[in-house]
Order: structure tokens, then sequence, then C-alpha cells
């Protein structure tokens, strides 16, 4: 009962702890020395997944300012 309730837990929060586990698996990459290997891919994940100037950009567009 209690595997099941792990488990049912794991997927109802699994967005909520998603980036632990991103974290884990890059700390991971870099204890392997694979560091420059693993930024560039950062980078462009970062794109997709902080959409914060994109939203504020859109804003202050919204709101009449310039870039």
């Amino acid at each position: 009962m209690k595997a099941i309730n792990a488990g049912r837990c794991m997927i109802n929060n699994f967005g909520t702890n998603t980036w632990t586990l991103i974290a884990a698996v890059y700390q991971l990459l870099i204890f392997f020395g694979l560091k420059d290997t693993i930024n560039p891919y950062m980078d462009m994940g970062y794109e997709y997944v902080c959409t914060c100037v994109i939203d504020a950009n859109g804003i202050k567009s919204m709101l009449g300012a310039g870039e």
C-alpha cells in the first residue's frame, strides 16, 4: 500500500518535482566532468522553460512601451 501511495504521489506531483530531477542529473553530469557538454543544451532549453522575458516583452508591447 505504501508503494502504491508513493507512486500516486510521484505521478500527481511530477510537474512540481521535475526540476529536482533535472537538477540532480545536471549535478551528476558536472561531477563526471561533462559541464561543457551539457551547458549548450541547457541554454537552448532555458528559452522554452523560462518564458518570463517573452511574457514581459509581450506585456510591454500591449501597454505601448518599446523594446
